[in-house]
């Protein structure tokens, strides 16, 4: 082959390859939602966390990452600019922690201790089983079904439990207990004032397990009751959240059902629900979580509603999300997954923040170019599928050139290489519309609308594979045929498979 055949092929490789680079680059560029930014790393602080919690502050907020080890306390700025202060590791890491930067609450030894300055820890009590902190209130519960309840600096009242106490909650200034009951799978939930009076209770199912259960108020008449629920489905395990309305004074009449999630975007339905977390904005509850759709794992929020949510993704599907927690209305923080462990990251309404990420962050070249790659192990299949048109464009072009050769035809290795590429062609049309769907593949490419649009990238997929032949003025004879057909067949391969591989499934 001529050395400008080579040069020509080198060349129609690489507008290939920087074409379809400039499209990960525009991927990698795009807001996972409308309304939201790009994930942003806050420290680049990457450990085995499972745990995130915060609490606004003077000059932004404080925020307590947990790992199986150790707990880590960071202040962070409004800009999301965080810097770590310190960090505890005699704590036991299966009870609660709290802290809103200037005292910090944690258990160790079954004592639940307080602490102002780092280092230094006071015994608040011992037989703890564990605790709930917020601003005004500190609850906890020990073992001897002691039940002890401090609003602020008043005295701690004490109260004794007919069961022991699995959890509490504070809405509004008032102060729940909960319990549930292992033989009859009954939760019983308590109001905590002068004395503890009944409020509400639900039998729970056997095959199911409460991961959490809260109270928020929806309005002056009615509370909010969800509950994280785990279970198993022909051996797999499923999360789902329930809820119910219920009036905060004549709890009765109530049911708890499943809330469906759908993607408000491309209203797809969500499954695998995992990590809600509650905010109380102006006039409205906002629900954040992890959810799985099609194109993989997302972080989602939405205003909350007890029976059917669409909710808008805050995160892409190109990492693995967890632990969402929002800091403000217009703020989401939440756990990446990395090889060195997670890393917190946000994202924001904020418009600024928007166009900045939409304008680019570090590493987007880079991490466009490990997209481009990855995209392109998805088009294996496609490669594998190759062989549908490769056959048939191989039997006919040697047919033909059998048959020309019988008549001394001079021209015969230029028709059979036209009559390869042809039945390569229509090969490939008959296969895309009769037994593919590309109308799903449409759907994934950004720069397509149409159906038709994928048989014209076939057209110009086998036009590009001539152009090297004809643009060198390679004349075809009994030496090269074979090699011109070969060299075709890979350059429209490769060609398809950086144009239509990516989005093939």
């Amino acid at each position: 082959m001529k050395k400008s055949f080579k040069i020509i092929t080198l060349l129609l490789v690489i507008i290939c390859i920087s074409f379809q680079y400039s499209i990960a680059l525009k991927e990698q560029k795009m807001p996972p939602s409308p309304d939201w930014s790009r994930s942003i790393e806050t420290d680049n602080h990457a450990s085995k966390y499972f745990k995130l919690q915060s609490f606004p502050n003077d000059n932004g907020y404080s925020i307590s990452r947990t790992t199986f080890k150790q707990w880590d306390y960071v202040e962070c700025t409004y800009d999301l600019d965080c810097q770590e202060l310190w960090s505890i590791d005699d704590f036991n890491y299966k009870k609660k922690t709290w802290s809103d930067g200037h005292t910090a609450y944690f258990i160790k030894d079954e004592t639940l201790f307080s602490s102002t300055t780092h280092g230094v820890n006071t015994a608040i009590s011992s037989s703890v089983v564990d605790f709930t902190k917020t601003k005004d209130f500190l609850v906890y519960w020990k073992t001897d079904n002691t039940l002890v309840v401090q609003k602020g600096t008043d005295e701690p009242q004490e109260y004794v439990t007919d069961e022991p106490v699995w959890s509490s909650i504070v809405v509004d200034d008032q102060v729940f207990i909960v319990s549930k009951s292992i033989k009859t799978n009954k939760v019983s939930i308590s109001k905590v004032n002068e004395t503890i009076t009944p409020y509400t209770h639900f039998i729970a199912k056997s095959y199911e397990t409460i991961h959490s259960l809260g109270m928020l108020s929806l309005n002056e008449d009615q509370y909010v009751l969800h509950l994280e629920i785990g279970m198993k489905e022909a051996g797999a395990r499923k999360k789902t959240l329930r809820a119910a309305v219920l009036s905060k004074t004549n709890p009765d009449d109530y049911k708890l059902s499943d809330i469906i999630f759908f993607d408000k975007e491309s209203g797809e339905k969500l499954r695998n629900m995992n990590y809600p977390s509650f905010f109380m904005g102006t006039n409205k509850i906002l629900l954040t979580f992890s959810a799985t759709k099609s194109s993989g794992n997302h972080i989602y929020v939405a205003e909350f509603n007890p029976k059917i949510i669409e909710a808008s993704a805050v995160s892409k599907s190109d990492n693995y999300y967890t632990h969402p927690l929002m800091i403000n209305e217009d703020t989401i923080i939440y756990y990446k997954e990395t090889r060195s462990g997670k890393v917190m990251m946000y994202s924001s309404q904020l418009e600024e923040i928007r166009a900045a990420s939409a304008n680019g962050l570090k590493g987007d070249a880079l991490e466009a170019f490990h997209l481009l790659f990855a995209h392109l192990f998805k088009g294996i299949l496609l490669a594998m599928l190759s062989v549908v048109w490769i056959v048939p464009a191989s039997f006919v072009s040697y047919f033909l050139v059998n048959q020309l050769g019988k008549y001394d035809n001079q021209l015969k290795y230029f028709w059979m290489y036209i009559a390869y590429m042809v039945t390569l062609l229509i090969s490939q049309f008959l296969l895309f519309s009769q037994l593919l769907h590309p109308e799903t593949m449409v759907s994934k490419m950004i720069y397509l609308s149409e159906t038709w649009h994928i048989y014209m990238i076939l057209l110009i997929a086998t036009i590009v594979s001539v152009l090297p032949v004809f643009l060198s003025l390679t004349k075809l004879d009994d030496d090269n045929s074979n090699r011109a057909l070969v060299h075709a067949t890979v350059l429209n391969l490769f060609i398809l498979l950086i144009l239509i591989g990516p989005y093939f499934y």
